[in-house]
């Protein structure tokens, strides 16, 4: 009886232990976004949530954006934020963003952000269900064959 009662206490033990490791390890990112709205990773769950930076001048960023607006719009579950590293007045990022359905923001306009600084454009981060960083990518790549590779098994 013993042997089962410090069983249980010990799986509890890892059970909370993989939960805060969990919680440490999740991406954390508070945003302003283009409409005004705040954009919290933190309150998404049981969606794959796709994070985008990008400048305006940088072709392949453009064709990734074309790409995520065609994932947003025929993708339930899946959150979109491209993130402007160009430093624009407020009226030319709006004109150039409001082509698009998804969330835009400034990373001048992040109060919380633990993602590292992209070292080249575009990078995507690929955050699952559970806000852990699953994928990072740079350059040119195939932003729907990275989804596909993407599990979501989210539990509450």
């Amino acid at each position: 009886m013993y042997q089962k009662f410090l069983k249980i206490i010990f799986l509890l033990f890892l059970s909370a232990a993989s939960a805060n490791a969990n919680q440490a390890n999740r991406a954390l990112l508070v945003i302003k976004t283009r409409d005004n709205q705040i954009f919290d990773l933190n309150k998404i769950r049981g969606k794959i949530t796709i994070i985008s930076f990008f400048t305006s001048w940088c072709k392949p960023c453009l064709s990734e954006l074309a790409e995520l607006e065609e994932i947003y719009l025929t993708q339930k579950n899946i959150e979109i934020i491209a993130i402007n590293l160009d430093h624009i007045d407020e009226e030319k990022n709006l004109k150039f963003t409001k082509k698009f359905s998804y969330k835009f923001a400034k990373l001048s306009d992040a109060s919380v952000n633990n993602l590292p600084e992209p070292e080249s454009i575009p990078t995507v981060y690929f955050i699952g269900c559970d806000g852990v960083i699953t994928n990072v990518d740079e350059g040119d790549f195939s932003i729907k064959k990275t989804l596909r590779e993407i599990k979501c098994n989210y539990v509450k």
